[in-house]
């Protein structure tokens, strides 16, 4: 039986054929029937109206109990900006949390970086600011309009109080549309309209018809709201429809919660006429009937009632039995809201885990983090989003047709960097992957190997492989799997989303690997650079100076030759008129060895300064060797060592600079035995057929830091000598083709190696 019928009948029944009595019990009847639906919206109102309170009460201390962070008291307001983003994360209605010293400076805000510039707050805050910091009370907004993101919003602050003083004042960024959750939920009659009115009458959330958020609230409403908390009052809607309206302001924050029912063919509407006229029944039977039917109506609407305000608290429901069709509809319909709202939760939860992942893995790509970081990070969470037992992130490597695990996470195991490798056939259609299809691949369809027995062990008998592709380039994939084949559009799209930022991650970890080798390559370019300039710019020097050698050796060797000359004359004729005096004798030897001493010299400058040529013939390096050791004998306290090889030592070389060569390293060996020692003077044929002459000393050697410097004209560790000899030792080796080595330990002697080209 329809319920219109059935207060049809009520109405059949219930009058009695006494119509003046008929008449008179009806109109009683039917003005307590209205008396008591106005009370049931004014309650109703009023329990929108606590739901609000408890709604921003709960904000209140959410945020009373973020004041209380040590992490405040020790100013270290970036650990509290993580903090405050947690929080954030736990709660779908509020937007943003700022911080606000006693001045009204934003020290943070959970949408900016901490440490970025910082927005001021909106005008309309500052009053609300100003009374919550002399009241030392939190305190709720109106609705406001964000200068950051031009959206309407709704403010609640906290004073944060230490030592009996206000320090910092904490605030809540509501979305308006959560608080129209309270107003949007299954309603007892279809034709309700609820609002919700700030301290200012705008309208902050509506449900049932047209209530745009921020606009003016109807005058009438306002005129009846005024100087009054709660009420009730009756007329026209905007469509010019007769309606009854309950209002209930808040005594804690001065908003109000307003319900509208049309009058016209709702339950507080019933012609009057027709109750008159069916005024006629008999009163008793009527009165009886219409006891049955009132109870069959109001008891199953009552539980409906409460059935609505659990739902309002986010509790499920039970069925409420009754034999009345719309009453049994509408409690089907509260179940299925109340099952809907809890399915609705659970996927807002799922949703924001999904962006949480997203932001973690971004929030790890701005800060640097390498791949195998990130997907350590995320990839057990992204297993429990996508509810498989594996889920794999993997590295294609297309040269070698392989695929190598990044990260990898099973039931009980979590493999973490490279080494797992598989062939590339395991992860589909390439091409297919290229164009961004993810492949589903059936493990019994493999051939046997041990990655499909690996694959069976764990339960997975189906898998997709998702592919990650940055800037056109497939890199690598996101694979997952389980015992069944079903791959649901939401479960492939949190994938999709997942490889797509993990692709940006690896290929900004490659962009920086290759920066860097190709700064290691410019900095080693300009290391040979820089050594190309600075040697060019020492032979440069070594040119000049040369030069400057050259002009001092010409001018030098003629006007030192004559006095020699003249010296020597004088020597011979001395020694010719005292022959037997032993003590001149003695002197005389003296003067002639020292100018031999000085022509030498001279002769290593003229030599040095111009470039001799160099006349190379058919020579042996072992008869070079000996004529030298027959011509000079050995000063006091050296012993000499030759050690000639026994075979051919031809070579093609110029005789004369061979033996300046020589002369040059023995005089040096011995000079560096002053009291005693042994040089020895080496020849012998290298596997390569070329010739290597060895002299050696036992003196006080070189250290290793002059090795390079020994070489260089006028360069001498010597008290005597210009540093001549050495170099041009370097400089004949070269132009015979050969070139010198020196090996030298300090205290033990030195030993030079010069090696001359085979004979071809």
């Amino acid at each position: 039986m329809g319920f219109r019928r059935s207060l049809a009948l009520l109405v059949l029944v219930t009058l009695a054929p006494l119509l003046a009595f008929s008449a008179v019990a009806v109109y009683r009847h039917d003005r307590d029937q209205n008396a008591a639906a106005e009370q049931a919206l004014l309650d109703a109102a009023r329990t929108l109206g606590v739901a609000l309170d408890r709604h921003f009460e709960a904000t209140i201390t959410a945020l009373a109990v973020l004041g209380t962070s040590e992490h405040l008291d020790a100013g270290n307001l970036a650990a509290f900006h993580r903090q405050c983003i947690r929080a954030l994360a736990a709660r779908d209605e509020w937007r943003a949390i700022s911080l606000f010293d006693v001045t009204g400076r934003r020290l943070l805000i959970t949408t900016e970086p901490f440490g970025s510039a910082l927005p001021g707050p909106p005008p309309a805050m500052t009053e609300p600011f100003q009374r919550l910091i002399e009241g030392r009370a939190p305190n709720v907004s109106d609705l406001f309009q964000s200068p950051l993101t031009k959206r309407h919003a709704v403010s609640v602050g906290v004073p944060v109080v230490r030592g009996g003083e206000v320090r910092w004042v904490l605030s809540a960024a509501l979305n308006p549309d959560a608080i129209g959750k309270l107003v949007t939920g299954p309603r007892v009659l279809s034709d309700w309209t609820a609002t919700i009115v700030d301290r200012s009458h705008r309208v902050v959330a509506g449900a049932g018809g047209q209530s745009p958020i921020g606009e003016p609230v109807a005058p009438r409403l306002v005129e009846a709201a005024r100087g009054v908390a709660e009420g009730t009052f009756r007329g026209p809607t905007a469509e010019g429809t007769p309606a009854l309206t309950a209002f209930s302001r808040s005594r804690t924050f001065g908003w109000t919660a307003a319900i509208t029912v049309p009058l016209a063919g709702g339950v507080f509407g019933q012609p009057f006429r027709a109750v008159l006229g069916a005024g006629a029944a008999l009163l008793l039977v009527g009165l009886g009937v219409a006891l049955w039917a009132s109870r069959r109506i109001s008891r199953p609407i009552e539980a409906l009632a409460r059935a609505a305000e659990q739902i309002g608290r986010g509790q499920s429901i039970e069925p409420v039995a009754s034999g009345v069709t719309e009453i049994a509809a509408l409690s089907t319909a509260l179940v299925g809201a109340s099952r809907e709202h809890a399915r609705a939760e659970a996927e807002r939860s799922k949703y924001a885990e999904r962006l949480d992942i997203l932001h973690e893995i971004d929030r790890l790509i701005i800060s640097g983090q390498p791949p195998v970081t990130i997907a350590e990070a995320v990839l057990r969470r992204l297993r429990d989003l996508l509810d498989v037992p594996r889920a794999i992130v993997n590295l294609f490597d297309l040269e070698k047709g392989e695929v190598e695990w990044l990260a990898a996470v099973g039931r009980r195991r979590f493999h973490l960097g490279p080494g797992v490798r598989y062939p590339l056939a395991l992860a589909g259609d390439l091409e297919g992957l290229r164009r961004g299809e993810p492949q589903i691949i059936d493990v019994r369809s493999l051939a046997q190997s041990p990655e499909a027995e690996a694959l069976l062990a764990s339960d997975v008998r189906m898998y997709m492989v998702v592919p990650m592709i940055a800037h056109g380039e497939l890199i690598g994939s996101v694979s997952f799997g389980g015992p069944s084949g079903e791959f649901p559009p939401e479960q492939v799209g949190i994938a999709r989303e997942a490889a797509t930022q993990l692709a940006i991650a690896i290929v900004q970890t490659r962009l920086q690997e290759r920066v860097k080798h190709h700064a290691e390559e410019l900095e080693d370019q300009v290391r040979v650079r820089t050594a190309a300039l600075e040697a060019a710019r020492e032979e440069l020097v070594r040119k000049e100076r040369l030069a400057t050698l050259g002009q001092l050796a010409g001018s030098v060797a003629h006007e030192l030759r004559n006095p020699l000359g003249v010296i020597k004359n004088s020597v011979y004729y001395i020694r010719m008129q005292a022959a037997e005096d032993e003590r001149m004798a003695r002197h005389l030897a003296i003067l002639e060895r020292e100018v031999a001493t000085s022509n030498r010299i001279i002769t290593e400058l003229l030599d040095f300064a111009r470039v001799p040529d160099s006349r190379p013939v058919a020579t042996s390096l072992n008869r070079i060797v000996a004529d030298y050791f027959e011509r000079n004998g050995a000063p006091d306290g050296v012993e000499r060592v030759l050690r000639l090889m026994d075979e051919s030592s031809d070579l093609h070389a110029d005789p004369h600079q061979l033996t300046l060569i020589l002369g040059n390293l023995v005089r040096n060996a011995e000079q560096a035995m002053p009291d005693e020692g042994r040089l020895t003077v080496e020849t012998c044929r290298r596997a390569d057929g070329s010739l290597e002459l060895a002299v050696s000393d036992t003196g006080g050697g070189i250290p290793r830091e002059d090795f390079e410097r020994i070489f260089e004209p006028l360069y001498t560790t010597k008290a005597k000598g210009f540093g001549l000899g050495l170099p041009i030792v370097k400089q004949l080796t070269a132009l015979n083709g050969g070139d010198v080595e020196l090996e030298s330990e300090v205290g033990r002697g030195s030993r030079f190696r010069l090696r001359f080209p085979p004979t071809s």
